[in-house]
This record gives C-alpha cells, sequence and structure tokens, in this order.
C-alpha cells in the first residue's frame, strides 16, 4: 500500500515539475527536468525486483541511471523538436541595428526567401504588393503602383522586419494561416516552397491617385505639400482612398535574392538611411499615424454635443465681440474668421453663424462658458462617442490613437479637462480644435462620416478580403462586414449637423469647395501649432448626389500648410470633382 502511494507521489511529482518547467524559459525547464530525475529513477528502479546476487543488483541500478538519462534525453528533445521547434527556429539576435544586421537560422532564412508570399491587390484587381520567382527558386517582392505601394507597408524578413499589413497579415500571407495543416507538413517534407494567401483591399486606385496628385499639387508649396488626404464610403466604413505624401518606396527595401548580396546590401542600406534622415519623415502614414490638433473642423464635434444634448439649437444666439474671457483666460476669434461688418455688423452670432463663419468664441462660449456650457462631462462624453481615445477605431492597418489629454499613457484618459486649475480652459479650447488635442485624419474622416450616416459610428476597413488560390478558383477564406461602432447621437441631430455642413459650403467660408449638381458640406480648419504664424491646414467633407443620403467623407490634411480655406479645401475639391464625375461602388 505504502508503495503504492509512493509511486503516485511520484508520478505527481514529475508531471508537476514538467508542467511548470514547460511554462517558463530554457532555464526553468533544465532545472524542473534536473529536478524530476530522481523521481523517474525511483519508479524504474521500483518497476523491476532487485536480483538476489549483489553484482547483479548493481548493474540493474546502473541500467536504471541510464534509462534515467535516456528519458530525460527523449524529454529535452521532444521539448526542442516539437514543442518549441517554431520559436527555436525564428530566433534572430541583431547584430547591427542601424545597418540592419541580424543573424540567424540560414535555413529559416533560406525557407523565408523561397516563400510564395501571398499577393496584395486593390478594389480593382490590381497588385499592390506582387512577386516574382528569380534564379534558385527564390521569390522577389514587388510593389508595381507607386500610388498604392506603401500602403502594404515593407517586406525586410532578413534586415528590417516588416512593417503595415506585410507586418499585420504575415501570418496569412506566408500561408501559416488560412491553409491546411496536412498539406504544409506534406509540402514541408517534399521541399514545396510555402504558398501564402492573398489580401485584397478596399482602395480604389484611380481615386487613390486623384488624392495623391492633389496633395503634391497643393496651393502652398512652400512647405512641400506635406499631408493626407482620406476617403471613406459612408455606407460601409471602406477606406476608398489614403494618400500620404510624402512616402517611401518598399521596393527599395525589399531585397532581390538573385542579387550579389554585397550590392543589396549596400543598396537597401542607402535608401533606409536617406528615409531616417528625411526631415519630412517619409516612413510615417500621415493619414494615420499623424497626430495633429484638428483646429475648427473639431467644431463638429461641440456642435453635434450641443444639439444632441438639447442645449442649443442651430439659432441659439451668442455674444461674441471677438473675445471671451474663461476663468482668467483671454478665447480670441481668428483674426481672418469674422465676417465683415458689412455682411454681420452686430456682435451677436447664432451657432450655426459661429459655425460657418467658424468662430472659436461661440465654440468656447458653449462648450465653457458658465452658466448654459456644456461642461467637461458632456464634452468628453460626445468626443469619446466619435472614437477619440479608442485604440481598436481601426483594427485592419496600424492606426495611431486619437487623444485629447497630452502626457499620459492612455489615450482615452480625459482627466485633463476636468482639471480644477485649467480644466475649463481646456474644455473650451478642445471645443474649437486646439488645447492638447490630436487627432489623425482618418478619425476626422470618421467625424464626418458619422455625421453623413445618420449618427452611427462606421468603422473604417482597409481589407476587404482574404483567399487562397486554387486550381479551380480562389477560396474566400475571410471576407470583411461593414461594422458600425455604435449610434451616437439622434438622426434628428445629425440631420441638423449634416445641414450645418451644407450650410458652411453654401453661406460660410467653405464657400469654394461647392460643386454645381453635386451636394457638399464641409468644416475648414486652421490648427495653432504653437508656432507664430504657422498651421496646420484641415479640410472635412460629406458629399453626393443625394443631400439626404451623402455616399463619401473626405478629410484633407496639410502639416505647417496654411489656412484651411487655401490649401486644404481646394484640394479637396479636386477629389469631390472626380468623385462626382466617378462611381466607386
Amino acid at each position: 500500500m505504502l508503495s503504492s502511494i509512493t509511486k503516485s507521489l511520484a508520478v505527481i511529482a514529475i508531471a508537476a515539475l514538467l508542467f511548470l518547467g514547460s511554462t517558463g524559459d530554457d532555464q526553468r525547464w533544465l532545472a524542473c527536468l534536473f529536478g524530476a530525475a530522481p523521481f523517474i529513477l525511483y519508479l524504474i528502479w521500483a518497476a523491476v525486483p532487485l536480483p538476489a546476487q549483489a553484482e547483479n543488483r548493481a548493474v540493474q541500478r546502473l541500467g536504471g541511471v541510464l534509462l534515467t538519462f535516456f528519458v530525460l534525453i527523449s524529454l529535452q528533445l521532444l521539448r526542442e523538436q516539437v514543442l518549441t521547434a517554431t520559436a527555436t527556429k525564428d530566433r534572430t539576435q541583431v547584430i547591427n541595428a542601424d545597418k540592419g544586421v541580424v543573424i540567424s537560422d540560414p535555413r529559416r532564412a533560406d525557407a523565408e526567401l523561397r516563400t510564395e508570399r501571398g499577393r496584395i491587390y486593390d478594389a480593382a484587381g490590381q497588385p499592390v504588393a506582387d512577386r516574382v520567382i528569380v534564379s534558385g527558386g527564390y521569390v522577389k517582392r514587388t510593389y508595381p503602383n507607386p500610388y498604392t505601394a506603401y500602403l502594404a507597408g515593407y517586406y525586410s524578413p532578413l534586415r528590417f522586419g516588416n512593417f503595415g499589413l506585410e507586418d499585420m497579415y504575415n501570418k496569412w500571407l506566408t500561408g501559416q494561416e488560412g491553409n491546411n495543416p496536412l498539406a504544409d507538413q506534406v509540402n514541408a517534407l517534399l521541399h514545396r516552397p510555402a504558398v501564402g494567401n492573398d489580401l485584397h483591399l478596399t482602395i480604389n486606385p484611380d481615386l487613390q491617385q486623384v488624392a495623391t496628385n492633389a496633395l503634391l499639387n497643393c496651393s502652398n508649396q512652400s512647405n512641400g505639400c506635406i499631408g493626407a488626404a482620406v476617403v471613406l464610403d459612408v455606407h460601409t466604413g471602406a477606406v476608398l482612398a489614403m494618400a500620404s505624401n510624402p512616402r517611401f518606396d518598399p521596393s527599395q527595401i525589399a531585397a532581390d535574392p538573385a542579387a550579389d548580396p554585397d550590392a543589396e546590401r549596400d543598396r537597401i542600406s542607402a535608401y533606409w538611411n536617406s528615409l531616417q534622415s528625411d526631415a519630412a519623415h517619409p516612413l510615417v502614414i500621415r493619414a494615420t499615424a499623424g497626430l495633429y490638433p484638428p483646429g475648427s473642423t473639431f467644431k463638429t464635434v461641440t456642435l453635434v454635443a450641443g444639439l444632441d444634448t438639447g442645449k442649443y439649437t442651430l439659432q441659439t444666439p451668442f455674444h461674441d465681440p471677438g473675445y471671451v474671457d474663461i476663468n482668467h483666460h483671454r478665447e480670441v476669434d481668428c483674426a481672418t474668421c469674422r465676417p465683415p461688418a458689412s455682411v454681420h455688423p452686430a456682435d451677436i452670432f447664432t451657432m450655426i453663424e459661429g459655425y460657418q463663419w467658424s468662430l472659436n468664441v461661440v465654440f468656447a462660449s458653449a462648450a465653457a462658458l458658465p452658466p448654459n456650457a456644456l461642461g467637461a462631462s458632456t464634452m468628453a462624453e460626445y468626443i469619446r462617442r466619435f472614437g477619440v481615445g479608442n485604440r481598436h477605431l481601426m483594427d485592419d492597418f496600424p492606426l495611431s490613437t486619437s487623444r485629447v489629454c497630452a502626457g499620459t499613457n492612455d489615450p482615452a484618459d480625459m482627466q485633463c479637462l476636468f482639471s480644477p486649475d485649467n480644466g475649463p480652459n481646456l474644455v473650451a479650447e478642445t471645443a474649437f480644435g486646439q488645447g492638447q488635442l490630436q487627432v489623425t485624419p482618418m478619425q476626422m474622416a470618421v467625424i464626418a462620416a458619422t455625421v453623413a450616416r445618420g449618427g452611427e459610428v462606421p468603422q473604417p476597413y482597409v481589407v476587404n478580403g482574404i483567399t487562397q488560390p486554387a486550381p479551380g478558383g480562389d477560396k474566400i477564406l475571410f471576407r470583411a462586414q461593414p461594422k458600425s461602432l455604435g449610434r451616437i447621437m439622434t438622426p434628428e441631430t445629425a440631420t441638423t449637423a449634416r445641414n450645418a455642413m451644407y450650410t458652411s459650403v453654401q453661406k460660410g467660408w467653405a464657400n469654394g469647395a461647392a460643386i454645381t449638381g453635386y451636394a457638399v458640406g464641409g468644416k475648414t480648419g486652421t490648427a495653432e501649432t504653437g508656432r507664430n504664424g504657422i498651421f496646420h491646414s484641415w479640410f472635412i467633407a460629406i458629399a453626393g448626389k443625394d443631400p439626404n443620403n451623402p455616399d463619401y467623407a473626405i478629410c484633407v490634411m496639410f502639416e505647417n500648410g496654411g489656412e484651411g480655406t487655401r490649401v486644404a479645401l481646394p484640394a479637396a475639391k479636386k477629389i469631390m470633382v472626380w468623385l462626382s464625375q466617378n462611381s466607386v461602388k
């Protein structure tokens, strides 16, 4: 009885030690493995009765020790060859980060370069990222369209790693996800190259080119036309265009396995160093990674908050002599915003007039001037509803999270608005798109799209589907389903806010965006940067043939570009003129 209990305890001890070791690093595993050795030896000795002769007992005990070592070696091999085989194969060590020198298993590197990596297609079926089989059975990554190439990211497995879609969807593109595991094992045994799956994007290549050219040919060339343009399908959230300037060429980062290795290393390093030293930071895709104060475009959020809570209507009057004092700090209208006295001689402006003329004082008063102020809680609530601070606003493409407060690790933290010292001032400044507010162009496109589609927040997406190449026709592995992040205002509020955007174009500073026979609503923004005379230029718009059911939401931003009416608006109009003449459905 005692022997059975002892054996059971030994088995439990072995199992516990092996389990504990399997959950840690190599050092813990080896310690637990050797810790299990005495229990394994005990079980081996206990399993066979000892012979009568002393010399035979010694041989048997020695055999037990050798068998124990055999079991330990077998367990170690099982772990290395099965349980941690992938991790062992994928181990790398960076030797020189600046030059991209990395050492890894040469077999892994060889297999990586022979993998027939999946293609990435735009909405028209044209390749964004392609592959070419070169000599020796190796595969070269190519990016044939300069207008869409950088949206794929870059592929540099042996130098700088992967980035963007090439990284986020690496397992799909290499076949590690979506493929038949049994077929993969057969291909591996037969030394056949792995074949990846294809991504299909929502990007319309013609519209992408139009948006890119609108950025390149901006009306303020002095800043290099650094900026971004985003076009969303209002009804689905599909990203139809997502252009940034400057941009990088991923084909200059992808290696050619058939070329001279030293020459390739020097070529890629030279291009990479040029990207790193470029003051314009071309590796930053500004449409999704750039964070900026949005200026007066953000008055759209404050307008919605005022309308939806019932605090204000479009006809609510505000006293605006050009300034307002809030919490011992003076907020002022921008120098060029107030309409001429011949147009509006009085200092009383309605909410809609404040919106169309982009008056900071009207919106600062609405948000923070007692006794009828929206206040910090209401402003924070509606800002949050529009997706600011939401890390999952867009899940299928790298997106910086917009934020209200600086100096916090959590972009959803809006406590700065509640500060007893400067909270009221931040509420006022946030209401007209300044303060500590930092947003992406994608975020502002989502805000416009939310107003356009009746108050539901669309989740933007750029990957429309994933397919597996097959002889009888591609097999669909994934197809995107448009997703709403929730209704954040009443349909009546959305209709009123939408009409305010139309009024801004019909009667306000955004009148340059009007297109005959085409419904366009918009809001300009000229965001202060903290540097005297330097402003970010913004314009958000909704557009379509039916003013009650717009099709597109557009955002254009130029970094340090100047006034919204003079730079971002004309670029956005070029995009909208094209949309009015073409269908991208």
